[in-house]
């Protein structure tokens, strides 16, 4: 309780309202100086309280969030179902995922088999193409030398050059057929075996004639 005015800093009688020397009214400055003095005792409480909670709170045992969630599952039906579930499909998708890899992987596999494959079988291909036209080469060269030394000979003897010119004719016929030959296996190199392969049935079909034509030109003379 206040014993002097505030304004005018003289002694006032206990509990008076105004001043008795300078009447200004006390009742409200007393109300407006506890003000500050409430404000201040709030705050200390709310922190006191705040410290006190968070005492509690971080003074006892920690908590253990999977035995927590352990036990919620076991108290929750619903919550427990959904786990179930939820692992049910993971483990569904893992199983499609798993699938998924090993049919990539056995295309892979595929694909790879039948490129060796086509490899191996282009391979073949060139080794029959080279093999038939080594065999013509042979043949075809083995008939020419026929010729020319029958050639030669006629002329030796005879000097006829009527049958030169047909000898000639002959040789011409074989050096276009083994051309062609040639063809082939360039074909054959440069992976091209269906057109290598009818080129040689075309060649080997003009050769048969041929051959016998010379065959036959040989015996006469």
């Amino acid at each position: 309780m206040r014993t002097e005015c505030p304004y005018c800093n003289k002694a006032i009688p206990p509990n008076a309202m105004y001043c008795p020397f300078c009447h200004s009214r006390l009742v409200e400055f007393e109300k407006k100086s506890e003000i500050p003095r409430l404000t201040f005792l709030s705050l200390a409480f709310l922190a006191a309280l705040a410290a006190l909670v968070w005492f509690l709170q971080f003074s006892g045992e920690p908590v253990n969030r999977e035995e927590e969630s352990s036990v919620r599952r076991e108290l929750d039906p619903a919550m427990k179902r959904q786990l179930e579930q939820d692992e049910k499909l993971r483990i569904q998708r893992e199983a499609n995922l798993g699938k998924i890899k090993e049919a990539k992987e056995k295309a892979q596999a595929q694909k790879a088999e039948q490129a060796k494959w086509a490899k191996d079988a282009l391979a073949t291909k060139q080794a029959f193409f080279d093999k038939a036209c080594a065999e013509f080469n042979e043949k075809a060269g083995g008939l020419q030398d026929r010729l020319i030394k029958k050639g030669e000979d006629i002329i030796q003897n005879s000097g006829s050059t009527d049958i030169q010119v047909d000898i000639d004719g002959l040789l011409e016929e074989m050096d276009a057929l083994r051309s062609s030959m040639d063809t082939v296996k360039e074909l054959s190199d440069s992976g091209k075996p269906e057109d290598a392969r009818v080129l040689l049935e075309t060649v080997q079909a003009q050769y048969a004639p041929l051959k016998l034509k010379a065959e036959k030109f040989l015996l006469e003379h």
